[in-house]
């Protein structure tokens, strides 16, 4: 294994794709990951550092490329970090996705390989975010906007063309980066965490063509962001809400930060089937309109909803979920740590007259500890890290008949799942939803019944 120093060159043929979107080559019957690389890649790598059962590597160059490659269908890949898989067909994507999916069960829980039954594709491969968070830097041509480097945090690309997000959005960017040049505003610096322009943030509403930017800033600079932004909603009319937060902290988290309104309307609405939601600056909603549409439907679905059921929808969100199950059921509890997405929800209830649902503001382990709750059916929809041990404990205690499982992250799926099966729940039916084109990642809709 000496030869496996940190710094030592290979060349290796990629065999599989694995989570996070690696890349997975063998040397000496060590694992090897590799960023950026797919199967059947022949590539030189350098090994850059090691762990107990693997090491991980960087691409230095290619000597032949996966089958599944062609060119890419954008002029900043692969610099640019927004996009993983952009320069492979969409329905190779899926069959990419179904393989990392298949490797993170054989690897962590391999009854469920049986259990996965389709993936379902996003209805749009290009263009279909509702959300971007464009960061500002400067060069000595000036200010310009972008996405992070691949790999880096503080590099930015400069972006005149993203295929994951709307033209016009593309344009509104585009305007306001114009005038900020003629400001002495400067953009946010990550080596001395100082300056005034962090990110541009935009929201397009898919079902009615509004759009909601919010600057995030690390300086009070609002009375000189007044004049420009006046002028860039005068060119762009579909801009019809414009918030700034102030973020002075070193990291890009804005949990506990508040949006002040600049001009316009507090909030843009979407449409997801029939229902309308409001959207607020800081508002969590899933940024691939069309797709959410696909994802609640095979949740109702995997629900198998009846017309009296109590329904307990935890880590509910703005409500999106309960709302799209409440026509159908007797009552929807949904249970919410962050009070803003609460408030949201309750105000989209009353925006779709849906009186048979209510929200609870606090942590779903204490809200089950502390409140006597039953349901015929529980919908979690954790974050990334999955649930706490309490929480998950405390949600198979409700012994709930059926139970759905939606999750952003199959490796926090799996134990969680090997944890729902000990405490009483078969695992009946795994889904894959695409929610995010020309990245690795990929949500999963899983439906388990309480054991008789």
């Amino acid at each position: 294994m000496k030869r496996l120093a940190n710094g030592s060159k290979h060349t290796v043929t990629i065999e599989k794709i694995v989570y996070h979107g690696w890349g997975l080559a063998k040397i000496e019957g060590l694992t090897v990951f590799i960023p950026h690389t797919l199967p059947g890649d022949t590539v030189d790598i350098e090994i850059t550092g090691k762990k107990k059962r693997y090491v991980m590597g960087t691409k230095l160059s290619t000597h032949k490329n996966s089958e599944f490659r062609e060119n890419s269908q954008c002029q900043h890949f692969p610099q640019c970090g927004g996009c993983q898989l952009i320069d492979v067909p969409y329905s190779k994507q899926l069959k990419l996705k179904e393989a990392i999916l298949r490797d993170c069960f054989d690897s962590q829980f391999k009854d469920l390989n049986s259990k996965l039954s389709h993936i379902v594709p996003s209805p749009d491969a290009t263009y279909y975010r509702n959300k971007m968070d464009f960061a500002f830097a400067q060069d000595n041509n000036g200010l310009y906007f972008g996405l992070k480097e691949r790999g880096k945090y503080d590099k930015i690309v400069k972006i005149s063309n993203c295929q994951l997000m709307s033209a016009d959005s593309m344009s509104i960017c585009q305007t306001l980066c114009k005038e900020l040049t003629q400001t002495p505003l400067s953009a946010w610096d990550y080596e001395s965490c100082s300056g005034d322009l962090r990110h541009a943030s935009i929201r397009h509403s898919k079902a009615h063509n509004q759009y909601m930017l919010t600057l995030i800033v690390g300086t009070e600079c609002i009375s000189t962001l007044k004049p420009i932004l006046k002028k860039v909603t005068t060119q762009h009319p579909e801009l019809i809400s414009v918030h700034t937060i102030i973020n002075t902290s070193p990291g890009d988290n804005l949990y506990g930060l508040t949006a002040e309104p600049l001009s316009g309307q507090s909030h843009i609405h979407e449409k997801l089937d029939l229902q309308e939601f409001k959207i607020s600056p800081l508002s969590f909603f899933q940024t691939n309109s069309k797709g959410a549409e696909r994802l609640y439907e095979e949740t109702r679905k995997a629900a198998q909803l009846q017309a009296d059921d109590r329904v307990l929808d935890l880590y509910c969100g703005t409500g999106t979920i309960g709302l799209s199950m409440a026509p159908h059921v007797k009552q929807v509890i949904g249970i919410e740590e962050n009070p803003s997405a609460t408030e949201d929800a309750a105000q989209n209830a009353d925006l779709n007259n849906i009186s048979n649902i209510e929200f609870r503001t606090g942590r779903v382990k204490n809200i089950l500890k502390f409140e006597n709750l039953s349901a015929d059916v529980v919908v979690v929809d954790p974050p990334r890290s999955g649930l706490v041990p309490k929480a998950l404990r405390r949600t198979a205690e409700l012994k709930a008949p059926r139970l759905v499982y939606v999750s952003c992250n199959p490796v926090t799926l799996c134990r969680d799942l090997k944890d729902f099966h000990q405490l009483g729940y078969d695992i009946e039916e795994i889904v894959g939803i695409d929610m995010f084109p020309n990245t690795y990642h990929i949500e999963t809709v899983t439906r388990l019944k309480l054991r008789d």
